[in-house]
């Protein structure tokens, strides 16, 4: 789970543009919203625009589980519009709103949720299958070399806050 930092505006441009569309699939405009994810962010303009042609609108009504821990991964979600409360197994239970992203590492390897989370409010989420993903890994050697340049670094950060 994180923090992207993506501006309302964005945001609520990109929500907005997906109402006026006659099909919940996402195209290119989605670029703006992955480029903030950190995961995405070593990837080039043509390899954001491949990922985000994977993406497809989903909504969930306020009270339902978006995802539950245990669960497999199978998705990535970055939260349009709305608010979510994620309950990881230990820890504090974390406000989620627009902007705000999860699920990331299920692209990568599909293992057990490590949280849940459940919309406060009626919530509209951007979400990348891990299957499809994993199709488009294989077709683009650059967007597997931008993801394992991206979390080598988030390995590095992790291990400059731990003591030796």
């Amino acid at each position: 789970m994180g923090q992207a930092g993506i501006g309302a505006g964005i945001v609520a441009q990109a929500a907005l543009r997906a109402r006026e569309r006659a099909s919940d699939q996402m195209g290119k405009e989605w670029v703006g919203v992955l480029e903030r994810v950190p995961l995405f962010e070593q990837l080039s303009k043509r390899h954001l625009r491949r990922v985000a042609g994977l993406a497809a609108a989903k909504r969930f009504a306020a009270g339902s589980a978006i995802m539950r821990v245990g669960e497999r991964g199978d998705a990535f979600y970055v939260i349009l519009d709305g608010e979510a409360r994620a309950r990881p197994r230990t820890g504090r239970t974390v406000k989620l709103g627009a902007g705000d992203f999860f699920g990331e590492m299920a692209l990568l390897d599909g293992s057990p949720r490590s949280a849940s989370v459940e919309a406060v409010t009626d919530v509209l989420t951007m979400r990348v299958g891990r299957s499809a993903f994993a199709k488009l890994l294989e077709q683009e050697a650059g967007i597997a070399r931008a993801l394992l340049v991206a979390l080598a670094d988030r390995v590095r950060r992790l291990e400059r806050k731990t003591p030796a």
